[in-house]
C-alpha cells in the first residue's frame, strides 16, 4: 500500500532539492568515514611500531 497523502504533495522541485540535500549528505559522510579511516590506520601502526 502506498502512503500518498494528496495533503503532503510535493512538488517535483522540492523532491529534487531534497535529493540534492542527500547526495550532499552522503558525500559528507563519506569523507568523514575516509577521515576515521586514517586515524585508524594511524593508530594501527602506532601500536603495531610500540609493539
Amino acid at each position: 500500500m502506498s502512503r500518498n497523502n494528496s495533503s503532503q504533495a510535493t512538488s517535483k522541485d522540492e523532491l529534487c532539492e531534497k535529493l540534492r540535500d542527500l547526495v550532499v549528505e552522503k558525500q559528507q559522510v563519506k569523507e568523514q568515514i575516509r577521515e576515521v579511516d586514517k586515524q585508524i590506520d594511524q593508530l594501527q601502526n602506532k601500536t603495531s611500531q610500540a609493539g
